[in-house]
């Protein structure tokens, strides 16, 4: 079988180039050896956020946030949170396999082995074509090394685990304060287990701007999850009854007990077994470096999302990076004129807890260490009617500007449905418009979004 492009792997980046490469006309082969979306459909992005929905809607009514509302009882049911994930799946799934129906893209089920620069193996398979596009996507860090028992428990487990078993811990240890960590940590909690979070740096979502690591860290504590910060693991003693986690603090051994682990100490990506040497590509600690067009040392060769080096693992990074090299090939082919490329200055980030938290752009510590012509404009959502009319004042909102021409380059937001509040700070930063420009704009009342309104004015 001979195609224009062969894609390998189907999550975010996979699924988006297949699309965008199938509207400009190109024959498409996308090689999936698991399930059609990736990690992102099956066991991260969506489901995750389906899970905290469903766990921050029990915690509510268990701790009596809704006023005039008495509950007596309540009780999780996982199997029913299941149920809901796994049907939240098949209908983004579907979405997929539209988008495959409508663009005539092929797909090949099976673990792809790149033979030589325009060949592809997958079983006894052999597709052929003349431009390939790496999108073989990540997988959870291995905690092996940290078992004191190499015959697990059972109870040291991963984000895929966490996500789909029936019991609910009495008690979890969370190694890792990223995205994902804090947001198990979060759900678990509002699920009723005891919760503890060891982060080996000094803040909470170390690679946001520091105040939103701590403004979380608070609220976590508030709900009773426990927090130890600049804590080093050293290993986990996994017994038949439980796990005890050993770590090192300011020099000092201390240990946890817990009846689970959930081990979230980031991500591998999937090069190591796609034959990329092969075809002579050298990684960069496993990743695969390329140009800004997403291209490779092999120039029929692309690679995007988690394999790519330096690259955010971050969904809405891949669909842009998949456009890259789509766009890319399209402009060598005479398809297109000037082709797409990523813009990695303004790159949002989103964390699912509550209260939410969301960035982009430099930190406030980065702007002030580099840029003394700064200002920051911030205000909390105590001062935000809407916020404080559901409940939800905790946080802030905050942009880093540059006094010279009032233009801004980073926003960090911690609160209420900032995740969504912080697209119109980005677009006015990627279209250079000023912070007057967004203070000029009139905001309904009361909404959350004029808490951007009211930042920008300061």
């Amino acid at each position: 079988m001979n195609y224009d492009i062969i894609i390998i792997g189907s999550g975010p980046g996979g699924y988006s180039a297949a699309a965008r490469a199938g509207e400009l006309g190109f024959s498409v082969c996308v090689v999936e050896k698991d399930k059609i979306g990736g990690v992102c459909l099956n066991s991260g992005c969506i489901p995750t956020k389906a899970f905290i929905h469903n766990a921050s809607m029990i915690d509510t009514v268990q701790n009596g946030g809704i006023a005039g509302l008495e509950a007596m009882e309540v009780r999780p049911d996982k199997s029913k949170i299941i149920t809901r994930l796994n049907e939240v799946i098949k209908t983004s799934t579907m979405g997929i396999e539209y988008l495959f129906k409508k663009n005539n893209v092929k797909v090949v089920n099976g673990s792809a082995t790149i033979v030589d620069k325009n060949l592809v193996r997958i079983g006894d398979q052999v597709v052929t074509a003349k431009y390939m596009i790496i999108a073989a996507g990540s997988r959870n860090k291995d905690f092996a090394s940290f078992l004191t028992n190499k015959n697990s428990n059972g109870r040291v487990i991963t984000s895929d685990e966490a996500l789909f078993m029936e019991e609910i811990p009495k008690s979890l240890v969370v190694i890792g304060g990223g995205a994902i960590g804090v947001e198990f940590a979060y759900i678990y909690k509002c699920l009723g287990s005891e919760v503890t979070v060891l982060e080996y740096f000094p803040t909470l979502l170390p690679n946001m701007d520091e105040e939103c690591g701590k403004t979380l860290e608070r609220s976590f504590k508030k709900m009773g999850i426990k927090v130890t910060t600049s804590a080093s693991l050293t290993k986990i003693d996994n017994a038949a009854a439980g796990n005890v986690v050993h770590y090192t603090k300011n020099g000092k051994e201390e240990s946890i007990s817990s009846e689970y682990v959930l081990a979230a100490m980031g991500r591998t990506p999937n090069t190591d077994s796609i034959g990329v040497e092969n075809i002579g590509l050298s990684l960069d600690k496993g990743y695969i470096p390329t140009d800004k067009s997403m291209k490779t040392a092999v120039n029929n060769i692309f690679a995007i999302g988690d394999v790519v080096a330096r690259s955010p693992a971050l969904a809405h990074v891949a669909y842009d990076e998949a456009r890259t090299a789509v766009e890319e090939i399209a402009f060598i082919e005479g398809k297109i004129g000037k082709p797409f490329k990523i813009d990695y200055n303004f790159i949002p980030f989103g964390v699912y807890t509550e209260p939410q938290v969301a960035g982009f752009g430099v930190s406030e510590k980065n702007a002030k260490e580099k840029n003394p012509d700064v200002k920051i404009n911030k205000l909390f959502f105590k001062m935000s009617g809407k916020a404080n009319a559901i409940d939800k004042s905790d946080g802030f909102v905050k942009m880093v500007i540059n006094k010279s021409d009032d233009k801004i380059f980073g926003a960090w937001l911690v609160g209420p449905d900032v995740t969504e509040l912080l697209h119109e700070i980005e677009l006015a930063a990627v279209r250079g418009l000023t912070a007057k420009d967004l203070a000029d704009v009139m905001h309904a009342h009361p909404t959350l979004s004029e808490m951007i309104k009211e930042t920008a004015a300061l």
